[in-house]
């Protein structure tokens, strides 16, 4: 998640959030439409939230950075078994996702993704 997150991220996070804190109406229909699992969501719920969204990223207007070179999504199986890893490309990252698990720095450390590689390569250093 760190890769996409660049000054033009926040400075778009911010407009967001802005919008959400002047106007009380637009935070309760948020949560009206949005008060149930994507599931079991209505589908007029969901358009509302696709056009709004859309609304949204027109406002957003922030300049968002890459990091250079090529970029690896690296992944480990639920069972823990197996670890993958696969090219990207940058469009991927174009958007800021929020996830419970985004801010743990203890996923994101550079030894981390060094073990995983070796266990990969089938390396034990």
């Amino acid at each position: 998640p760190f890769a996409c997150l660049s000054l033009g991220h926040i400075a778009n996070l911010s407009k967001a959030l802005s919008l959400l804190c002047e106007d009380k109406d637009f935070r309760s229909m948020i949560m009206i439409r949005t008060d149930n699992t994507l599931e079991n969501m209505e589908i007029q719920d969901l358009q509302w939230c696709e056009k709004t969204l859309i609304k949204l990223k027109v406002k957003m207007k922030g300049e968002l950075m890459y990091p250079p070179g090529r970029l690896f999504f690296m992944k480990r199986s639920l069972e823990g078994s197996v670890v993958s890893i696969r090219e990207v490309h940058r469009s991927k990252f174009s958007e800021l996702k929020l996830h419970p698990r985004m801010l743990d720095v203890s996923r994101h450390v550079p030894s981390l993704y060094e073990s995983l590689l070796q266990e990969m390569c089938g390396l034990d250093i």
